[in-house]
């Protein structure tokens, strides 16, 4: 039903964002919050249905156990948010196209549900957004993205996903120029040896602390930033026989990249437009004690 109603208000996001009637803008606007929430809850309930109780409430989980007790209403049911699905999602899926900071289709249906608000631009960006985030969870899910769009629809997907993508490759080639450029400007007019201590000073240094960082050379000033990453731990595993010898795998998936020198920073998708950017890193194992 979660993957239905999904599929229903991301056709209606698609359909109406370009008309120039503003009830049917705010609809899509709507729409594609809504979509973007239920997809991912759908994502979730896949993964383990109790995820989808908000904070374990217990008539919630109950139902989600099929209970059928005479005091358990489903119209009163408490799930996550839907800024909790974002993050819980980007959590349990760490290479998903999701923006946990600031997500689109949130932004458009809020300003339309409390205020009646809708911006063109900023629809268009949030049903690009969308379209991206429903390429990458349907593989999840085991369902056809053509069946899901609809064969009228496609083209525009298509033409939606292709249009995002060339504009987050501008974007990272205008960051690129402009922190190329501030480097230029801070070694101008310092002598060589003082240019060499200064990216000394500056390179390898860091602003944020996340999960995991990882050193990476920065595609601007070629000196060393930063790779944040959430961090993914596997099952315990212990080696046959052994007393007390227990690890699990460690996996980081970058978000972003800082460098302290030039001051590049590039977030989520921008960081595919780096081919040198690894998108998983493995990491040791960690002991597990005992």
């Amino acid at each position: 039903m979660l993957a239905f109603s999904a599929r229903w208000h991301s056709r209606a996001a698609v359909r109406q964002y370009v008309s120039s009637d503003r009830d049917e803008m705010l609809q899509a606007a709507m729409s594609v919050g809504t979509a973007s929430e239920l997809l991912l809850k759908t994502l979730i309930h896949h993964t383990a249905p109790s995820l989808l109780a908000d904070r374990g409430d217990r008539d919630s989980l109950l139902l989600l156990a099929g209970a059928t007790l005479p005091t358990v209403d489903p119209l009163r049911f408490r799930s996550i948010s839907a800024v909790e699905a974002h993050r819980l999602a980007k959590h349990l899926h760490p290479a998903l196209p999701v923006d946990v900071r600031q997500p689109e289709a949130l932004v458009s249906r809020n300003a339309a549900a409390h205020l009646g608000i809708v911006e063109p631009a900023q629809l268009r960006r949030a049903v690009a957004q969308h379209t991206i985030l429903v390429q990458g969870v349907l593989p999840l899910l085991d369902l056809d993205e053509a069946a899901f769009w609809g064969v009228s629809l496609m083209p525009s997907v298509t033409a939606l996903i292709d249009d995002a993508r060339s504009e987050t490759a501008r974007i990272v080639a205008s960051k690129l120029v402009s922190a190329r450029s501030a480097i230029r400007t801070k070694l101008l007019g310092l002598p060589e040896v003082a240019q060499l201590a200064y990216l000394a000073a500056l390179s390898g240094t860091q602003r944020s602390y996340t999960d995991h960082e990882e050193a990476q050379r920065c595609p601007a000033c070629d000196q060393q930033g930063w790779l944040l990453c959430t961090l993914e731990r596997g099952p315990i595993e212990r080696e046959f026989g052994a007393i007390g010898a227990a690890w699990r795998e460690r996996t980081a998936y970058p978000f972003a990249f800082e460098c302290n020198v030039c001051d590049l920073q590039l977030e989520d998708d921008e960081l595919y437009e780096v081919p040198n950017f690894p998108v998983e890193i493995a990491l040791e194992p960690e002991e597990v004690d005992e």
